[in-house]
């Protein structure tokens, strides 16, 4: 097998080891479990004053409860424009629980970002790959042209000498 094809073979097999070590550590980076909880689970974190944090973006609650002497991280799906849930979120701030709103839209070039950059690099490596292989072309064919000069230099210096 020809040594360029070994290069490209590695350095697809490095890209696809990379990709599947970045899904690896990407889906779940802070190491903690993210408990998914429905809204009745919810309601009684509150209910029984559990709820340490929430922040709301868009339909979905991401927080933390207390159980025992340490947090645990939750996430449920809330319905849109529902005045219980208001309630319900007014009742936890009267118990001191931080709530906060983020826009769902502001982030979403960084979630993009992260997404598309694996696909950037490979691009990139697919690109240096094919400029790789081109400029190796190139260097063969230089490489041929000169070997034929050099042959005809030879066979032309030989004509002239048996000339003289």
């Amino acid at each position: 097998m020809n040594s360029s094809i070994k290069t490209i073979i590695l350095w697809l097999v490095l890209l696809l080891t990379g990709l599947v070590l970045w899904r690896m550590i990407s889906s779940d980076t802070s190491g903690a479990k993210t408990d998914e909880i429905n809204y009745t689970q919810f309601k009684a974190l509150v209910d029984q004053d559990k709820v340490a944090k929430v922040t709301i973006e868009g339909n979905d609650v991401h927080g933390e409860y207390k159980h025992g002497d340490r947090n645990h991280a939750f996430h449920l799906k809330i319905q849109l424009n529902n005045q219980e849930t208001y309630r319900l979120l007014e009742k936890a701030q009267d118990n001191n629980v931080q709530v906060g709103y983020r826009d769902s839209q502001s982030g979403n070039w960084w979630i993009w970002l992260a997404e598309l950059w694996p696909i950037a690099v490979a691009f990139l490596v697919f690109v240096g790959l094919l400029a790789q292989l081109k400029l190796f072309s190139i260097h063969k064919t230089v490489k041929e042209i000169l070997q034929e000069l050099k042959r005809r230099d030879s066979n032309h210096g030989q004509k002239y000498r048996s000339e003289a």
